[in-house]
Formats: structure tokens, sequence, C-alpha cells
């Protein structure tokens, strides 16, 4: 059901390699908060890091929400988060969203956005394939790779930027592009 919340205020989550099954899950717990396990995460809702919470990635995950909402601090701890949205794909950080070293895919079969007002950061490559577009306000920094299909940009990107063979980097019309 689209109007299902799970809402976790405790300090851990652990999935023991089942399927978790829930639509819109939020993390509204004061201080650190664990998810830990494996297992599939199905519903294709939202998954939200509330202001105060800092949810920490405890193992490799795939998340198959449709919308990831970051207003907290929520830190992939190098391990590797695998988007399996089976549409479109919205994140938008105005905390912190910490990469690590890990690459990050960044990609939905209908199309990814990733705006970001707050601080995303790793020396990991942010790696987009497919139509998306990364809109940077806050401070960028783990290296931006172009692999394929068309990305549109802007914004300041401190952590560089490669195009690959046959991708497509277009900055709209009256943005600025700085990297």
């Amino acid at each position: 059901d689209s109007n299902s919340y799970f809402v976790v205020y405790g300090s851990d989550f652990t999935s023991m390699g089942s399927s978790v099954s829930l639509n819109n899950v939020y993390f509204n717990g004061s201080g650190l908060q664990t998810l830990t396990g494996a297992g599939s995460w199905t519903g294709n809702g939202e998954f939200y890091v509330a202001s105060g919470s800092t949810t920490v990635l405890a193992d490799d995950m795939a998340l198959a929400f449709s919308q990831f909402s970051v207003d907290g601090d929520f830190l992939l701890d190098d391990h590797t988060l695998t988007f399996s949205s089976a549409t479109s794909l919205s994140f938008t950080n105005w905390g912190t969203f910490a990469m690590g070293s890990q690459a990050l895919a960044f990609n939905a079969p209908d199309g990814a956005d990733f705006t970001n007002y707050g601080t995303a950061s790793g020396s990991g490559i942010f790696r987009t394939s497919g139509a998306v577009s990364v809109y940077a306000d806050g401070a960028f920094n783990p290296p931006l790779e172009v692999a394929s299909g068309l990305t549109t940009a802007y914004g300041t990107f401190g952590g560089g930027l490669t195009v690959q063979a046959g991708a497509t980097l277009m900055v709209p019309d009256n943005n600025i592009l700085t990297a």
C-alpha cells in the first residue's frame, strides 16, 4: 500500500537474508541508526533519513525505492548501494550523503535525478548511465563519470568529471557546470 510507512526510531534494523517489502521506510531516530543484513528490499516508495538521524549501511544493499530523501546523514560506510527501482529514481540530499570509496551506479529504467543541496562526499566514482540529471547546488565532491546515455548536469563538481566514449553530457540553457 503506497500509504503504508515503516518508521525506525531504534538504533538498528536487521534483515537476516529475507525479503523486506515496505513501501515507505523512514529513519526518524536521533543519532546513529544502522541498517544491517542481506536480502531484497522491495516497495518502490520512499526511503527517508530524517534530520538528526545518522543512518549507516553495515552491509552491501539493494534498495528498490523510487525516492530517496536525506535530511540527516546517510553513510554507505564503504558498502555498495544498488538502486533497484523498477521505474524512475529520485534522490534529494539536504544533509550529508557519504559514499565512501565504493563506486555508485546511479540509474533507473525510466530515468534518474540526483539533486544535492547538502554535502555529497567520497572518493568512489558517482557513475551515471541512461537518462540521468545531476544538480549540484551544495558540495559535490565524488568524481562524476558519465558512462553511457545522456546525463544533464549543472552546478559545481569538485571531484573531477569524465565522459566516456559514446556518452553525452549536456548543460541546460542558462546554467553553469564547474568541474
